[in-house]
């Protein structure tokens, strides 16, 4: 019995470290609002690098969660996507963590300008 029920607690704190982002963390506030960016009129290596961030990305959480982030300056974006390549499942590697970091930066250039140019700016203080 005592086999039956360890086995059991194994399973279930395996099955639990398998766990998703999205199952493991639930829904975060910046998962509310838009899932997607019109990247139209962005450069075309800029239009086929939001289809790796997309791609990669969408595997663990929803792209709403980086898209509606406060994240702007290129040293978020870094640690960001540092922190998920080391995650289990994420598919992120070295060449792909690279192109959504280029994407992910000139995004929030253009999309979060604001935002980009007051963290610059609050940085160099």
């Amino acid at each position: 019995m005592i086999k039956i029920i360890l086995m059991a607690m194994v399973s279930l704190i395996f099955l639990n470290k398998n766990l998703s982002a999205k199952e493991e963390f639930g829904e975060l506030p910046y998962d509310k609002g838009s899932d997607r960016i019109d990247v139209s009129k962005y450069p075309k290596v800029m239009q086929e690098a939001y289809k790796v961030f997309a791609s990669k990305c969408s595997k663990c959480h929803n792209l709403s969660r980086p898209i509606n982030s406060p994240y702007a300056i290129p040293e978020e974006w870094e640690r960001y996507i540092k922190m998920m390549m080391r995650k289990p499942g994420s598919g992120i590697d070295p060449k792909s963590a690279k192109t959504i970091y280029e994407f992910l930066k000139y995004d929030s250039q253009v999309r979060k300008r604001e935002l980009y140019e007051r963290k610059l700016k609050a940085r160099k203080k």
